[in-house]
């Protein structure tokens, strides 16, 4: 099959939310591209679930339809995060994810918020919004492999069909979106730094209707505790998906002990006898915390998965991707148009300190989790006793009863700590409280506006010099600034148009220069972007003195605010 030649101005390598989500905004820009997706289709198992309140800003400056996203949130009411020792037992303990303070902030600091959506569902809607707006139906590809870069050159990819059709892109850029395992990554030698395993769970993906099961309704996570059946049941539509992760406790156990049988007969023991289930997903997953020691090399930038992975304990991955295309494609385009290749350095320079600080405290997530179990007396480093006994050859010649009655006093010690808890007892009810209390301290996890809209970009010259000094939030809590570096806060207008969020002012096409009453003599570097001029006091008279406080902004002082929706410079700096 003879070779076909191409030539575009970037190739996307990957289908997932992060290269999908690059394609929608280079086709807004007028960017040429290919993007080239080794699977079929979307992704077939929901994986990630969290879409955080910067990432639904995101896609709503995209121009997503946002009602339509919202309702794909099949849960609708889960407000909890529960501990139990089975699903079928009063939760331990709960983490309330919603409750009047928690909903007053996030309805203060943005127009969006954050919420459930099955990656699946997000695939769909990215893959819809980007064929709609591709330049024609050869400009997303799927079930195309990307091979090698051809002799060496990175400008100069090969590419090959599902069909055995082999094509050589040339591209001016290449988008590195292929996943953990990065193809690319590993061709051009990026190490990623970190641990490659943290921990290995069995995936199953099941079709149950969890409010039939569960009797701790409005939860979205369920942890449950119970020794011989642990697990992490993840709801994503509590009447027809849920998630089940099982731990594998290696190297007592590998996922050889878990074939189908096996695994029906545990979720038999976990959802209950009588309950239907179906599992259409088997995987295993290994949890990593890696971040590569660069994210560009050349004219190829590593975007989502392939330049970092994290635990999930915080909902950041798939999220800081979303955030890694929107940081770089106006940085092409503006290169482009004329910019130095200085600042395609700062994608690399902003991002990369970010991503290491999520995923740092992801894993950090992950492991104070422990606190919750140590409180209920669950000792995490015997976790592996049981399967290290039980699956010994010399055990496993024993008689069933005696294994069945070893098994037995091996997990009285877990399950005597779990029935500890609660009850009516002044001891159960201490315990339960003294649970309850470190579950509350695990906000960091579960609610954090600070990591989701409070990072600040410090780096380069994309930034004034003044972003070195300017505070970030905790990851718990946000506080909006107008400091260059930040993101550009919101704040309700009421004009002609109607009541609408400082952050639609701020447009992916070019720089916004919102100003009050004068406009500075001189214009602000955008790098060859267009520059839009906003006079708050003049168009948002109504409300102008109410903004100018939310802004900080007095008559003569002057935001300037990147596509990106981050403070490229203020006039006068404010610290």
């Amino acid at each position: 099959m003879p070779i076909r030649f191409e030539k575009t101005e970037v190739l996307i390598v990957g289908g997932g939310p992060t290269g999908l989500f690059a394609s929608i905004l280079l086709s807004q820009q007028g960017v040429p591209h290919i993007l080239v997706e080794c699977r079929p289709g979307a992704q077939p198992a929901p994986a990630a679930h969290v879409i955080n309140t910067r990432s639904m800003e995101l896609f709503r400056q995209a121009g997503l339809n946002m009602e339509a996203l919202y309702k794909l949130n099949k849960h609708q009411d889960a407000r909890y995060v529960s501990w139990v020792s089975d699903l079928r037992s009063d939760a331990l303990g709960q983490f309330e994810l919603e409750n009047d303070v928690t909903n007053d902030h996030r309805e203060s600091i943005s127009q969006d918020s954050i919420t459930n959506v099955s990656q699946t569902l997000i695939e769909e809607v990215l893959g819809v919004k980007a064929r709609e707006l591709a330049e024609n139906e050869n400009s997303l590809r799927y079930g195309w492999t990307w091979k090698n870069f051809v002799n060496g050159d990175t400008q100069l990819n090969e590419v090959v069909s599902s069909s055995g059709e082999v094509s050589h892109i040339r591209a001016a850029y290449v988008l590195a979106a292929d996943g953990a395992g990065s193809p690319i990554a590993r061709a051009l030698g990026i190490k990623k730094n970190g641990p490659s395993i943290v921990a290995s769970f069995l995936n199953l993906s099941c079709r149950v209707d969890m409010t039939q099961v569960a009797k701790e309704k409005n939860s979205l996570l369920y942890w449950v505790l119970d020794p011989e059946n642990p697990a992490v049941c993840i709801v994503h539509d509590p009447k027809e998906l849920t998630v089940v992760m099982r731990p594998i406790h290696e190297p007592f156990e590998s996922p050889e002990n878990f074939d189908d049988a096996t695994c029906d007969q545990w979720l038999k023991k976990l959802f209950g006898p009588d309950i239907p289930f179906k599992v259409f997903f088997k995987g295993v997953w290994n949890m990593s915390a890696q971040v590569a020691d660069k994210f560009r090399h050349k004219n190829v930038f590593l975007v989502g998965d392939s330049a970092h992975r994290f635990p999930p304990t915080g909902g950041l991955g798939l999220n800081s991707g979303v955030a890694d295309a929107h940081n770089l494609v106006w940085k092409i385009v503006a290169h482009r148009n004329g910019a130095t290749d200085e600042l395609l350095d700062t994608y690399e320079q902003e991002r990369r300190s970010i991503i290491q600080m999520n995923c740092d405290l992801s894993l950090s997530n992950y492991f104070r989790m422990n606190e919750v179990l140590c409180e209920i007396g669950l000792d995490t480093d015997k976790a592996k006793i049981l399967p290290r006994v039980m699956n010994n050859s010399l055990i496993q010649r024993l008689p069933v009863s005696l294994q069945n009655g070893l098994k037995r006093l091996l997990l009285m010690p877990a399950k005597k700590a779990l029935s500890s808890v609660g009850g009516s007892s002044d001891k159960g009810i201490e315990k339960k409280r003294r649970v309850q209390s470190v579950i509350d301290d695990q906000s960091d996890h579960f609610y954090m506006p600070g990591m989701e809209l409070g990072y600040i970009y410090r780096d380069g010259i994309a930034v004034s010099s003044d972003a070195k000094r300017t505070k970030g939030s905790i990851a718990s809590s946000y506080t909006p600034i107008t400091e260059a570096g930040a993101r550009f806060p919101h704040v309700w207008l009421n004009g002609i148009e109607g009541k609408r969020s400082t952050l639609d002012l701020v447009g992916y096409q070019g720089y916004t220069l919102l100003v009050k009453g004068e406009v500075p003599s001189f214009e602000p570097k955008a790098f060859g972007l267009p520059t839009k001029v906003i006079d708050i006091e003049k168009e948002y008279s109504e409300c102008s003195d109410f903004v100018s406080e939310k802004l900080s902004m007095k008559t003569g002082d002057w935001i300037f605010v990147r596509p990106d929706g981050h403070i490229a410079k203020r006039h006068p700096a404010v610290f």
